[in-house]
């Protein structure tokens, strides 16, 4: 909604004695609608946040609709106990024993019975990626070649486990025996060791032994030049991940193979049908405690361990 007015700073901490303003209690009428004091607010401010002094604000057809309650009948989808997992982000942090979620952005969804709270936990972020990529993106035919940079990884694992169910010829690589193992357990054909041969080596590799790739997903700008000798005509290239390097790239060969370059938006990423449909079970690495979560991030950052599937904090009776 549309505001105008000026920041002031006004220290870290609000109280409600300093804010009156319409309130509502209940969903309902525009009767319903009244300027009070508003006594159960008090909050902290955050380093980033602002506080603003408003002096006009605009009336839209969105808070019409919120004040009718008609985004309240979203929660109808959900019913108190039901098994449920969150993609993108909360309310709240994840790391405690609740949090809180919108209904109306889509990134609540029911969790198969099948699926473990550990296992689901996983969903999330890198198969809702690898979904978007595979189904929305890249839209390969069947028996198209997929190869997956990073294979062993949680997106790697989800791009493979995805691009079976889709029936494509998936192909990956990894930096370990136990990552290259994961990987084939995730569906990938072959898989290449990417620890022990640099990027031009893998690429005369995965030429020599599968022949052209009609989709890579990469994960490393730098390499984009060299992994087009392996790219079929028309074939497509996505690159994952926040990049802030600049490479340079020499084009004309892409433009000669009519070879496509193309990033994700997560925003308009749906997968959790699909994930169900296929019963499509993410691939646990190791389990931590909660408490021990920052044991569990030093385990993520150590660059000496080879992934091998996800990492998960466990809370209460998450193995159930």
């Amino acid at each position: 909604m549309d505001r105008t007015g000026f920041v002031i700073r006004d220290g870290m901490r609000l109280k409600s004695e300093k804010f009156k303003g319409i309130l509502l209690k209940d969903y309902g009428p525009a009767s319903s609608m009244q300027w009070s004091g508003l006594d159960e607010l008090d909050f902290r401010l955050m380093a980033t946040d602002v506080l603003i002094k408003i002096r006009a604000t605009s009336v839209n057809h969105f808070d019409v609709l919120l004040r009718s309650g008609y985004f309240s009948q979203g929660l109808t989808e959900f019913d108190l106990g039901d098994r449920v997992y969150t993609v993108i982000s909360t309310k709240t942090g994840t790391y405690a024993k609740y949090c809180v979620a919108s209904v109306l952005n889509g990134s609540v969804h029911a969790l198969p019975d099948s699926v473990s709270f550990a296992e689901g936990a996983c969903y999330g972020l890198p198969y809702f990626v690898a979904h978007r990529i595979l189904a929305k993106i890249s839209r390969l035919p069947p028996r198209g070649s997929l190869l997956v940079k990073g294979a062993s990884g949680a997106v790697g694992n989800a791009l493979s486990q995805i691009g079976r169910a889709l029936n494509l010829r998936v192909y990956g690589t990894a930096g370990s025996f136990n990552g290259q193992k994961a990987a084939k357990e995730c569906g990938c054909l072959q898989v290449f060791n990417h620890a022990d041969n640099t990027n031009e080596e893998l690429v005369k590799m995965v030429k020599s032994r599968i022949g052209g790739i009609d989709l890579l997903v990469e994960s490393k700008p730098e390499n984009l030049q060299t992994d087009l000798a392996m790219m079929n005509p028309g074939g497509r290239v996505i690159l994952l991940g926040p990049h802030e390097q600049k490479v340079q790239l020499y084009l004309r060969p892409f433009l000669a193979k009519e070879v496509y370059l193309s990033g994700i938006n997560l925003a308009n990423a749906k997968a959790a049908g699909f994930l169900a449909r296929n019963k499509i079970v993410p691939k646990i690495e190791t389990k931590f405690n909660i408490k021990d979560a920052s044991i569990a991030h030093l385990y993520k950052e150590d660059e000496t361990r080879k992934r091998s599937g996800q990492i998960v904090l466990l809370i209460g009776d998450s193995e159930k």
